[in-house]
């Protein structure tokens, strides 16, 4: 039996639950449906979408722009995963894992979703979803959740006018930082800048603008864009670097 890369795509940001326009990150998405249709079951011709809203708090809007976008635009099978409120049976929430080739996690906020994950144990189910090969993926808190930690304003949703940027323990899966929307929240690129200056980075981070995502396959990565000029900048030591969208992969360790 072949054993299937792990897969990864983090998403800066974007638009997708947009009504009647396309997403903003429709080629970033294309492309997650053809990685997971390239190791689709024999007989089975059509990829199954599982959406977790747990960090917008199971917003039901949300889930309808996500079955709208990859079930009627892009002809996906879809089902999605509420936690909150009446949290389903854990086997239940083992056979939506099971089910779906792709796992989609959405954008808000992320240290609850991530303190949800870790009650409900979804975060050991997303483990064994990672080692299976399914492809991960997400936007924003969707984003940072795969990475060690992300750099956070889950302050903000406690209602304090003078909230502080915060790190968020993620899954683990990429072993760098992550921090997304780096060209459409100023308040990012301050706070890297002031820690790149006083030496306060734990391990590299990998900021992405909106409409850009770093993809993953087993050891290698490569950055992606679905608006032109869109990328990365990789914050590390001292230093800061931009990282170009592009065709070719690369070994991860390059990045650390």
């Amino acid at each position: 039996m072949r054993v299937k890369k792990t897969k990864i795509i983090a998403i800066g940001g974007g638009s997708v639950a947009v009504p009647c326009a396309p997403a903003s990150t429709l080629a970033i998405d294309e492309e997650a449906i053809l990685l997971a249709a390239s190791e689709l079951p024999v007989g089975r011709e059509t990829v199954n979408v599982l959406f977790i809203p747990t960090a917008s708090k199971d917003d039901l809007w949300y889930c309808h722009g996500i079955y709208t976008h990859f079930h009627l635009r892009l002809g996906c099978n879809y089902d999605h995963l509420r936690l909150l409120g009446r949290v389903p049976r854990l086997g239940v929430i083992a056979e939506k894992i099971a089910w779906a080739d792709i796992i989609y996690v959405g954008g808000g906020n992320t240290r609850d979703m991530m303190n949800v994950w870790r009650i409900t144990g979804v975060s050991a189910m997303l483990g064994r979803a990672h080692k299976e090969g399914k492809v991960l993926m997400g936007l924003s808190a969707g984003s940072i959740c795969w990475f060690e930690a992300g750099l956070s304003d889950s302050n903000k949703f406690d209602g304090d006018a003078h909230w502080k940027p915060m790190w968020v323990s993620g899954l683990g899966f990429v072993p760098l930082l992550n921090s997304p929307h780096i060209n459409s929240e100023q308040w990012r690129t301050r706070e890297l800048a002031r820690l790149l200056k006083v030496g306060g980075l734990m391990k590299p981070v990998v900021a992405l603008e909106d409409n850009a995502a770093m993809e993953v396959v087993g050891g290698r990565y490569r950055i992606i864009n679905s608006v032109t000029g869109r990328g990365a900048y990789l914050y590390r030591g001292t230093t800061r670097f931009r990282l170009a969208a592009g065709e070719e992969f690369r070994p991860l360790e390059l990045l650390m």
